[in-house]
């Protein structure tokens, strides 16, 4: 646990090039090297501003990193959506903040739909779950949260984890590579606590998931 501590805090103090950069590494590593069965990214936008003042919180992301345990990696990423209005084809890109002006607007998420081609109807925040093997993404879900205040944001997200990371302590080290029994065994788990969950297409090359968390870090 205090090396899993340690990994975290440096990808911590990297700047947004150096993590994304270093992306592909970082999952190669912490798979082969420190059996990570998981990874994940807390998806949150303009709109949940309570969300970003916890992710942002030193304290609370320590609390979380100790929660998610060793074999649990999880990030955080803002994320833009693309807005199609109701009775127009024509797809508008725009920033979550400017998206609230029609009633018949639907957000999409643009990160979803670059990297998985699926046009989710996001509800921000999300969590999105995935495995990562031999250079491609796996077993995506996207897990939506509640929203309130950062105290209730922060319980929410905690439940969420520390049930996650309950569930892949339990896997043994020869089961570690069997990434479609361990992901079955997180939903089933998830699914038995009554959280929704969408299932996305795969799976998808890594690096142009990277490319899609570059655009979004640098030019929102």
């Amino acid at each position: 646990m205090a090396e899993m501590e340690g990994i975290r805090s440096h990808i911590r103090s990297l700047n947004g090039e150096e993590f994304v950069s270093s992306l592909t590494t970082i999952c190669d590593d912490l798979q082969k090297q420190h059996n990570i069965l998981t990874f994940g990214f807390i998806i949150y936008d303009e709109t949940t501003p309570q969300y970003r003042k916890l992710l942002r919180d030193k304290d609370y992301w320590e609390a979380l990193d100790r929660i998610s345990g060793d074999k649990l990696m999880v990030f955080a990423l803002s994320d833009k959506v693309d807005s199609r209005w109701e009775g127009n084809n024509t797809l508008e890109f725009m920033t979550a903040f400017s998206s609230s002006r029609s009633s018949k607007t639907k957000s999409y998420s643009h990160l979803l739909n670059e990297v998985f081609d699926d046009e989710v109807l996001l509800v921000y925040p999300s969590v999105l779950f995935f495995q990562v093997f031999e250079g491609n993404i796996y077993n995506y879900r996207l897990v939506p949260l509640h929203r309130g205040t950062v105290e209730e944001n922060f319980a929410a997200v905690q439940k969420l984890f520390e049930s996650i990371a309950k569930v892949l302590d339990q896997i043994a080290p020869e089961n570690y590579q069997n990434c479609r029994e361990v992901f079955e065994l997180v939903k089933d788990d998830l699914l038995s606590q009554k959280y929704t969950m969408y299932i996305l297409k795969g799976p998808k090359v890594l690096a142009d998931f990277i490319g899609v968390v570059r655009n979004l870090l640098f030019f929102a």
